[in-house]
Order: structure tokens, then sequence, then C-alpha cells
């Protein structure tokens, strides 16, 4: 089934973008897919070579290159960035200001013009960190240069945008380490790539430039706790080595910072993870290879062949990542220009003396941090390494290149859709950088409840919307929700008191009665609320069309209910009795029950007008079986092995199942129950679904760990971390 879905698109700011004043390059035969050549020029031509013929010509023979950093011992990270070897350093008086170094590299209005973004200097004022090794003791004055060569925002001492400010890995102004000297002098070059980049593409931000004593992991890391600990929303990591064996307790101890943007390099060896681009709690940037084209954005991307990318050995995969090749943490996320052929001109007068034409995916690690920054939007307590697989449309997808030979493919190639060397994409603008809240729905609700005992709860979006504090000392919760009576919450209270409320999340709660073990709740627009609850000795009890109607005792000796509601159908109670029996009635509390299975543990229901009633259980051996229709309609035998079970049904999209398989895998279908299954990569102990005409399915997860996370659009979107430290979900909508 398809159907185009009702999204609000994410509003983009208008941005005048300067055209590159120089350096433009020309794709080679393979890359630039037949469209002819843009031609940039510059009021005052500097002398030299026309830059586009010396770009293609560079990048077909692939010019030399160098790492700018010795490879790191045990233990230790070297900095990703390589230079160009066949270009001289370029003093900087040898360019008049507001001229480009001619042949070095492409300059901010480039990286502004294919990225869209940047070319202004009135966006957010916020700090963005770079965490490197070593001192560079002209830092501050090379960026100066920089800017001033570029025309870009100058420091403002007085508001410290557009300043660059060192700190050492503790986040103190001094002692700074020891300058990168000898064998570590690469890194200056490193810290005035990083630097360059965040000018070029956040002119107004605040660049903490954190100096770590050494480039241990233990230093480094140290660094980027620092800035986050300085309240840094943004901090760039343009280093890496190889996976080892005891990487993600590295992790915990650095680079997890919930609400915090952690971009790190993925590489330049080409295929191959490296750490900690590897770590799920960083935003793992790939590489490609930027072109000028005459097609209608102006520019074209490849994969670089010398990006990093793979699934690694060690980590466990992200619930929002969902490609099928890698049961594990997949590399990249996102990319941007990273090839020294096609790479970006840096002033460092420290260690190079001058210009020098510089890439690797130091580059595109800052140039990714910066976007951020510009979006300048974050959900706290998320992870923003998420934001692009919720706004695909939104990025640049690059669909040609590779770094080497793997298998399955998508790995090392770049296609249409994620791959491992460019992951979803480019920039396209920052509408891609922000938390998902495509899916503005007001009968979406999502509640939890925490291990301090509160329930919360959200309403109209995945993300980007507050949880708010609903009731304290909360138990078994249930909710609904539908157009005309809104969200219908339900919970027991510490003395097992049952209380709802109708109507909105700010409504008054209601005594309900009880003393109850377990509640259920649905709701539609002509019937409107349905609630039930099991009393202490197994008796249930139901109330229907308001929640001041009295409540009817409707059977006795059960372990389970569910319930669903249409205006078609009425009211659908079933249950699962103490013995295994299955029972359910349907059209109102006075009709009578009708036997429907025996030997199960567990059933779920749900209920649209065009569908009618939806009932799966769960037998004792983990066998999962539907019926759809009418109750009188046969079982479906649907799948083995199974732990747990939710159902949806709307009238657009029909029935949605879900189910967790014994090794904790969250598995779905959706459309019939002859659909087939698919895999929604995620480990869950519990799972919560909705679904809805308007938006499709919704998939609230759980994990043993009190980490919740929710997708919804369809079966193959990306899971969106919501919260951590809850014990209970549950969802409507």
């Amino acid at each position: 089934m398809s159907r185009k879905r009702h999204t609000v698109a994410a509003a983009l700011a208008a941005i005048a973008v300067v055209l590159a004043a120089g350096l433009a390059s020309t794709a080679p035969a393979d890359a630039a897919s037949g469209s002819t050549t843009a031609t940039r020029t510059t009021p005052t031509k500097p002398k030299g070579p026309s830059d586009a013929t010396t770009m293609a010509a560079r990048s077909t023979a692939k010019a030399a290159a160098q790492n700018v950093c010795a490879t790191p011992k045990p233990g230790a990270a070297a900095c990703l960035a390589q230079r160009r070897t066949d270009l001289k350093p370029l003093a900087r008086g040898a360019v008049a200001p507001f001229n480009t170094p001619w042949g070095y590299g492409y300059f901010p209005s480039d990286l502004q013009s294919a990225y869209r973004v940047g070319a202004g200097a009135n966006g957010p004022q916020v700090t963005v960190a770079i965490v490197d090794a070593y001192d560079d003791p002209a830092i501050v004055a090379d960026d100066a240069a920089y800017r001033a060569q570029f025309g870009l925002a100058a420091c403002n001492a007085t508001t410290l945008s557009g300043c660059v400010t060192k700190v050492n890995e503790l986040g103190a102004p001094g002692p700074l380490p020891a300058p990168a000297t000898g064998a570590n002098a690469g890194w200056a070059t490193e810290e005035a790539l990083d630097v360059d980049m965040v000018s070029a593409l956040c002119q107004q931000c605040h660049i903490m430039l954190v100096e770590a004593n050494s480039a241990g992991y233990g230093d480094l890391g140290a660094g980027v706790n620092s800035a986050a600990a300085e309240g840094v929303k943004y901090i760039s990591n343009s280093y890496g080595g190889a996976e080892f064996s005891g990487e993600t307790a590295l992790d915990t101890a650095y680079y997890n910072h919930p609400g915090v943007v952690v971009t790190a390099s993925a590489g330049d060896s080409g295929y191959g993870v490296m750490y900690p681009a590897a770590s799920p709690d960083v935003t793992a940037v790939g590489g490609t290879s930027l072109y000028s084209s005459g097609n209608a954005r102006g520019w074209t991307e490849n994969a670089w062949s010398g990006t990093g990318s793979g699934c690694s050995a060690y980590e466990a995969k992200p619930v929002w990542q969902s490609d099928t090749g890698c049961s594990r943490r997949t590399v990249a996320d996102v990319s941007a220009d990273a090839d020294p052929n096609t790479g970006v001109a840096v002033y460092d007068s420290y260690n190079a003396g001058g210009w020098e034409q510089v890439g690797g995916t130091s580059e595109s690690s800052p140039i990714i941090a910066a976007v951020y920054a510009q979006a300048n939007t974050i959900t706290a307590g998320g992870n923003p390494a998420s934001y692009p697989y919720a706004h695909i449309g939104e990025l640049n997808d690059v669909t040609s290149g590779s770094n080497g030979s793997c298998s399955p493919s998508y790995f090392c190639s770049a296609q249409t859709g994620y791959d491992g060397p460019t992951g979803n994409g480019t920039p396209v603008g920052t509408a891609g950088f922000v938390p998902d809240t495509v899916f503005s729905n007001p009968n979406l609700v999502l509640g939890a409840r925490s291990t301090d005992g509160n329930m919360y709860a959200s309403q109209g979006a995945l993300s980007g919307v507050p949880w708010d504090l609903e009731i304290s000392g909360v138990g078994h919760l249930a909710e609904a929700s539908d157009s005309t009576n809104g969200p219908l919450l339900v919970t027991t209270s510490g003395n097992a008191e049952v209380y709802a409320k109708e109507g909105g999340l700010g409504a008054g709660w209601v005594d309900e009665g009880g003393p109850a073990t377990q509640v259920a709740a649905a709701s539609d627009p002509t019937n409107g609320p349905l609630l039930a609850y099991i009393g202490f000795g197994g008796e249930l009890y139901a109330k229907e069309g308001s929640l001041s109607a009295g409540w009817v005792d409707e059977a006795g000796d059960v372990a389970q209910v569910a319930v669903a509601s249409d205006p078609a159908h009425g009211p659908l109670l079933v249950i699962v009795q103490s013995n295994g029996n299955v029972w359910a009635k349907e059209g109102g509390l006075s009709t009578n029950w009708v036997g429907e299975a025996g030997d199960m543990t567990r059933v779920a229901a749900a209920s649209d007008a065009a569908n009618g009633p939806l009932i799966t259980a769960l037998s004792s051996t983990g066998e999962v079986w539907s019926k759809a229709g009418g109750l009188s309609t046969n079982w479906v035998d649907e799948a083995g092995g199974m732990t747990q079970i939710a159902v949806a049904s709307d009238p657009l999209d029909g029935p949605l199942i879900t189910a967790i398989r014994g090794d904790g895998e969250v598995l779905a279908k959706e459309g019939g129950l002859s659909t087939n299954w698919v895999d929604e990569h995620a480990q869950a102990a519990t799972i919560a679904v909705g679904s809805d005409p308007g938006n499709g399915p919704l998939i609230f997860a759980l994990t043993s760990g009190g980490a919740a996370s929710v997708k919804a659009g369809a079966l193959w979107t990306a899971w969106v971390p919501v919260g951590q430290n809850v014990l209970d979900i549950t969802a409507a909508g």
C-alpha cells in the first residue's frame, strides 16, 4: 500500500548565497553526469591558471596528498587532515585581501553555496567547541587572517561572536599544552582547518578551541567532557584510530552527552571503521568529493575514495539506524566535502607558513558541527545523531563513488538512500539537522512512567515537544485518543485507585474507583471513552460513553484485558482468563461474550470503521495468532517465538501488528494479516502502538535499560529517541 503522508515541512530561512569569487572545480567525466560546467569569476582575478582547469586536472590525476599527522600509538588517535603535497605554501602577503588564494582549494563562499548555509553573520550566537591535541600558538591570529581574507565577520571581543578562545583539556585558559612541534606538528594544521571551517559556515559562532595535552583518548576525551560541562552544545572531533575491544567504555566516559551534538570524522584510509566515529553517541561524518556543476544546485558530489565507512566490530546499533546489512553500528551518518583534491583553502602560518589546500574527514566534521550550530535546535536528552535519519528528504543524496570492496555493497559504495561512505547525504541548509517534528498530529499522544514513579505525557509530535508531568505515584498506564474527544489517559495510583482524564493533557484527573491491577482504554468520536479495569480478585469492570458513567461488572477470573472502539462497530472487549481461554464481545457492554480460543497468555485489540475488529493473541508457546473483520472470522497463525504483542488499526492503513521476538527484536506488519513481517532493527522489552489515517503507524518501544524511542509514518522510518529512565509506556494516535 502506498500513499502520500501529510507532513509539516521544516521552514527554511531564505539565504542570500554569495557565489564564489574565485576557485571552482569541474567534475571529471564520471562525476559530472553529463552536465556543463558553471564558471565563476572574480572582479579582480589573481595571476595564475584557471582554477576550474587546475582542479579538474588534479581530480582526474588524483594528485599527491599526505596525512598531516603521524600514525598514532596504541591508545591514541591521529588527526584526520590531509594536505596537498604538490602545492608550495603561499604566504599571506602574496594574496591581496578579498581575493582568493588562487589554486589553493575552495573558500567560504563555495561551501556556503554548496551546502546553502552560513552566507550571512546573523545566525544564532552559539559556541562551537573544537577538540584537538597540543597548542597552535598562532591560531587566533591565523583565524583573524582567514576571516579578513574572505570578508567574514570579525571577532567581537564584547560578545565573543566570531572569536577563537583557547582552553586546555580541563576547560581552563591555562596552562595550555606544549606547542605542536616535531612529530606532532601536524596538529597545528588540523586546528587551522577545524577553526577555518567553522568560521566559513558559522561566521557569528564563538569558537572554543580545546587543546588537549596529548593525542591520547584520555586527554582528548577529557576535552570533550570539559566542553560539555561548560554548556557547549556543538563539539567537533577531527581525529580517530582503529577500533578496539575496550572502546565502548570510552563511549560512556567521554562521548555520551545527551542533548549535545558531538561530531567525529569517519577516517581517511578508505573502507573501514574508526573510533570515536563508531560510537553511537556521536554523529559520524563521512567524506565526499565536491565538484562545480551546471545543474540546478551548482554542485555535484561523489563518495570520496578515502573516507572511512563500514560496520562496527563492537558498538551496538542505535535505535535510529535501520539498515539491514549490519547488526551493529554503521558508519557514517552524514557527510560533506573531504577529498583533498577538492579540499579547502586553509591559512596556517605556524606549521605550513601560509595558505595550503587541505581535506580529509577533518574538514567534514567541523562543517557538520557548524551546520548543526546554525540550526541551533536540540531536544534535551536526545541524541542529535538521529536527526538526519528523520529528514532524509532534506539532504543531498550522494549516489555514486566508492571507498573500497565490501559486502554488502552499501558499506563501501554510495547508492540511492543510506550508504556507509556518505550516510544519509550532505547538507541542504539546516533542515536535516533538527529534531523530527514532521508528524504534527494532535491525536498522537505518548505516555511514560518514569523511575521517579511519575507519569509524563507529550502530544502532537515525535520530538521537539515537552513532556508534561501528569500525575505522581502511578502504576499501570493506558491511553487513547480520537479527533473529537481528544486524549484519554488512565492510570492506577500507588493505592491501586483508578484515575482518568479526557480532552487534553491539561484536563483534571477524575477518581474512577478501584482497586485495580490493570487498566485499558479506547475512544472513538461517536461512542466516546471506553474504560476497563481488572480488580484484585480478577473481576473485570467496564464503562463507556463518559468518565461519569457507572461501572459494569463484565466477567470474572480475568488475567488480562484489551479494548478498542470505532464508530461503526462500537466497543470491543477481549479478555484472557487464568485458564488461557480468550473471550470477546463487540457492539456494547450489554452484548454476549464469544469464546475465541484457548491456551493463550496475552491479547491485543484494535478496531476501525472500515476494517472492523482486530484481535491478536499470544500463545503459551510464543505463537502469534490474529483475526480481523469480525468475531466469527478464522484465526491466522502469524509467527512463532514471540514474547510481546501490540496492535492498532485505521481505515486507510488497515491492521498494524507488532511483536517482540525472543531475542528482543521488534517486528511489525501493516495492511493485512497476509503481509510480511518487517524487522524494525530495534531491541525492546515493551512496545505500544497507534495508527492514524493521516500519519500512518506509530510504534513506541522501550528497552530493558529504560530507553524509549518512537517512529511514525511508515515501518521503514527512523527511530527517534525520546527519553531515558522509563519503566512503562503507552501510545495513541
